[in-house]
């Protein structure tokens, strides 16, 4: 257990940490906490740049139309290395305007317009370690090869599901086919046996499919119309010369 002067030593180094008292310190914190903002989450912001880059992402999330959690993730991934690739253009930029606005490179700008100041402390911050600014290119590199990586990762999970979707559909429309046309047999077997069927009713196939009655008996109808149709053009066709005299005059 921590004695008296042990605990009265901590209280009184943690008042020696309470964070930067002077308006410099204080910019100077700001500035700290945003020049990381390439290698990691765009988490300090203002509500205004929060709504900015939600809204961004947002547009490119839909755009990718994910379907499930992992497809989100890398949507969510690839939207926010745009994001993150354009801030580095913005702070390129921002050079050429720390230098339009004749700030002094030794302490943070002072525009008298908090937006301006805002959009120049990443510039600020770069330029007094100007060995960041050669990682600009690098970092913007890693982003572009990030998203390339995450967009084709996406479109093969994609393609895989798209494609088990299509199978699945096909084979679910292969079902309802087959059940269709053995609802159609069995109804005729069931009119044949002269069994009570109420024609105005439905039918229920073994498989639990559910369809109207009048439905396959007009179904069954057409098909022998095709049957007989098909069964009449085998034995005795058109010749080409008796077709053509059912067209039009030209």
């Amino acid at each position: 257990m921590a004695t008296e002067k042990q605990i009265e030593a901590n209280r009184l180094n943690s008042q020696k940490s309470t964070g930067p008292r002077t308006e410099a310190g204080r910019n100077t914190s700001r500035l700290n906490a945003v020049k990381h903002g390439l290698t990691g989450h765009l988490d300090v912001m203002t509500d205004a740049e929060r709504e900015l880059r939600d809204a961004f992402m947002a547009g490119i999330i839909d755009s990718l139309k994910p379907a499930d959690a992992l497809e989100r993730q890398l949507a969510h991934s690839i939207a926010d290395g745009y994001w993150r690739i354009n801030r580095v253009s913005v702070i390129e930029s921002n050079f050429l305007a720390v230098d339009a606005y004749n700030q002094e490179l030794d302490g943070p700008a002072d525009s008298e317009e908090p937006e301006v100041d805002r959009a120049l402390a990443p510039a600020l911050t770069f330029m007094k370690h100007p060995e960041r600014f050669q990682l600009l290119t690098v970092y913007e590199m890693r982003l572009h090869r990030k998203v390339r990586l995450d967009l084709q990762q996406l479109r093969e999970i994609q393609s895989t599901r798209r494609a088990e979707e299509a199978k699945k559909a096909e084979q679910e429309q292969a079902a309802t086919r087959k059940a269709f046309d053995e609802s159609c047999a069995l109804l005729e077997l069931n009119l044949r046996q002269d069994d009570q069927t109420d024609l105005d009713g439905s039918f229920t196939h073994p498989g639990g499919f559910v369809y109207s009655t009048p439905e396959l008996i007009n179904a069954m109808a057409v098909n022998r119309r095709m049957k007989h149709a098909r069964q009449n053009v085998a034995s005795n066709p058109f010749t080409a010369a008796e077709l053509e005299s059912f067209l039009p005059a030209l």
